[in-house]
């Protein structure tokens, strides 16, 4: 007893050691979770070593121009003001010249006045003059026009520069936060493996909890149970040790009216009392221990074959979300992936028009050939976007059978309990008739006979009780199993339906994607044709040739960009066709599992109601 006290008390140190430990571990895994979720955080903003030394040369560049732009700014200055001196200078020269030129006419208008034909003379050549400064004037308002023009084209040409540098900036921040989009989505993809099938520190907590609760509840009941059997053990063996004395006084009676050694009677019916009492009571603790042992071991059988089932299903459904979670990242990531490549080349396309400064009909036939990428990149997005929605919605299903499953668990429970309670009213009831056999023991063979007949009857009748019970639960595991049937055909029946009509999708953006192509592609021969073979009253025109040169261009263009995106399509329809098929193939394995699950309900159902019958 001191032995198992001492190791009693080393097993509570070790647990609170245990427990300590494990405390401290949680500490220092939260912490940990912590400094992560900080460093994911940091990420965000983290500028990489090229980029900060780019800009650093950047930034060094933009001093030194500057530093030159002040200077020439400077140096310009001091030419404008010299400039501006001279035109004053000259426009004072030039007024001066105006008076002395008005003075000479005032003149010659006096020494010519003498007769009327100099008068007409003076005067053509006074308006003649006028004529001249009007013409002098306008002159030089259209050298002022012109020089506002070449100002406002300047002006023009540095917002333009602007602009474009403006551009270059916004596509060079879309790039890195593609970028860091991508990284955050494979830091979660990364977590997601990490973590899959793990279970937070709270939850595993909780659960532990109510585990721990559950498993005191669980021993309290028992307690109670063998209490509670206990009591009626003992009442039993009270009620038959009372039978006995009560007969071996009747005997002892008998013996001390026929008999003078009342003595050894007495002695010899003590002794015959007392060992049958230890027998009977022996007897009941057997019997007792034996259906304890019995209902315990095919309860826990139970149990664990329907744990060992409920695992299996539970870690098989996991998988299959968990495939399907990755799958759906995958293609996201995919889609991100061929989005940027998208925007890059439309990028480049942009900078090269910006290059050659064509005419703006290939830039029309780019946009056209665009709008049908963008077109399919929606639907692309659209699609992924619905089987994240088809996803969400298995989930939920997921979740539904969990909860039935759990509500079968507990039904299963109760239903052991039940048959625990009617094994033992069955082993009492044995007891009972093992005593009332010792009782009626020395009774007529008819009257045994009797008894043997009621017990096959009662025996019967409990047997048909249980498998009519057994029935009934297997018809409405039956009916459960069916509505789940059902319920599976209709989603696999959904899934077929969806995957159809985004097959038929595809097949129609395929179609229509080669009728463009073909047009695009006799278009081309066309023009080559044109080119090759002109006609022999036009003469060639270098603006024409360059226009056919730039609309083959951008046809072939347009032809290297359906190709790719054809072959997108077509990579696209293989991956959605594959995962059709894995889906159909999972449901059709579910299906033939129920299928199988249900012969064999119904082929035990048929044998118990035969076995009923019989």
């Amino acid at each position: 007893m001191t032995l198992s006290t001492g190791q009693l008390a080393q097993l509570e140190e070790r647990n609170a050691e245990l427990e300590l430990q494990y405390s401290t571990v949680v500490k220092q895994n939260l912490e940990l979770q912590q400094a992560e979720r900080e460093l994911r955080d940091n990420l965000l903003t983290f500028v990489s070593r090229k980029e900060l030394q780019d800009v650093q040369e950047k930034l060094r560049k933009s001093e030194q121009d500057r530093i030159e732009l002040k200077l020439e700014k400077d140096r310009l200055q001091e030419v404008s003001d010299i400039a501006q001196e001279q035109v004053r200078n000259l426009e004072l020269w030039k007024l001066s010249q105006e008076y002395q030129l008005d003075y000479m006419r005032r003149q010659i208008l006096e020494l010519q006045s003498t007769s009327d034909e100099r008068s007409i003379i003076v005067k053509l050549n006074h308006e003649l003059l006028s004529s001249r400064l009007s013409e002098s004037s306008a002159h030089k308002k259209v050298q002022q026009l012109q020089n506002e023009i070449s100002k406002l084209l300047s002006q023009n040409l540095r917002q333009e520069v602007k602009l474009d540098e403006k551009d270059q900036a916004l596509s060079h921040v879309r790039g890195q936060l593609i970028s860091r989009c991508r990284s955050l989505h494979q830091v979660i993809q990364d977590l997601r493996r990490h973590y899959s099938g793990a279970m937070p520190l709270s939850t595993q907590d909780r659960m532990s909890m109510s585990l721990r609760r559950l498993g005191e509840e669980r021993r309290e009941a028992i307690n109670r149970l063998h209490g509670a059997e206990k009591l009626a053990h003992e009442a039993v063996t009270a009620k038959e040790e009372m039978e006995l004395k009560v007969k071996s006084l009747q005997e002892l009676k008998t013996a001390l009216e026929s008999d003078d050694s009342q003595k050894q009677l007495v002695e010899w019916h003590n002794n015959n009392t007392e060992l049958r009492l230890k027998e009977l009571k022996s007897r009941h603790q057997v019997l007792l221990l034996e259906s304890r042992v019995r209902q315990a071991e095919e309860r826990l059988r139970r149990q664990e074959e329907h744990i060992a089932v409920l695992e299996q299903e539970q870690i098989s459904s996991e998988r299959s979300r968990e495939q399907a979670q990755l799958m759906w990242e995958r293609t996201q990531s995919e889609l991100y992936k061929q989005l940027a490549d998208y925007e890059n080349q439309q990028h480049k396309f942009a900078v090269e028009t910006q290059k050659q400064a064509l005419v703006p009909e290939p830039d029309e036939a780019h946009a056209e050939a665009t709008n049908p990428s963008m077109e399919q990149l929606r639907q692309a997005m659209s699609l992924v976007s619905t089987q994240s929605q088809s996803l969400l919605k298995y989930e939920a299903e997921l979740a539904q059978m969990r909860g039935k499953v759990a509500s079968l668990t507990a039904e299963i429970e109760e239903k052991d309990r039940l048959l625990f309670s009617r094994d033992t009213l069955l082993a009492e009831m044995k007891v009972q008739l093992n005593s009332n056999e010792q009782k009626t023991a020395e009774q007529p063979s008819s009257y045994v006979k009797h008894v043997a007949e009621e017990k096959r009857v009662e025996e019967d009748l409990t047997e048909k009780l249980a498998l009519k019970a057994t029935i009934d639960s297997l018809q409405n595991i039956v009916k459960q199993k069916e509505d789940t049937i059902g319920r599976f055909q209709q989603l696999l029946k959904e899934g077929r339906d969806e995957h159809s009509q985004a097959a038929a999708r595809l097949q129609e953006e395929l179609r229509s994607l080669q009728t463009a192509l073909n047009n695009s592609q006799q278009s081309y021969t066309r023009l080559k044709s044109k080119l090759c073979h002109p006609s022999p009253d036009k003469k060639p025109i270098q603006s024409i040739v360059d226009q056919y040169v730039c609309q083959i261009q951008g046809l072939e263009d347009e032809v290297a960009e359906l190709h790719t995106s054809m072959g997108n399509l077509s990579n696209q329809l293989h991956s959605y066709r594959q995962e059709a098929d894995r889906w159909r193939n999972l449901a059709e394995d579910r299906l033939k599992n129920v299928a199988e699950l249900h012969k064999r309900l119904t082929f035990l159902e048929s044998s118990l109601f035969n076995f009923s019958l019989e």
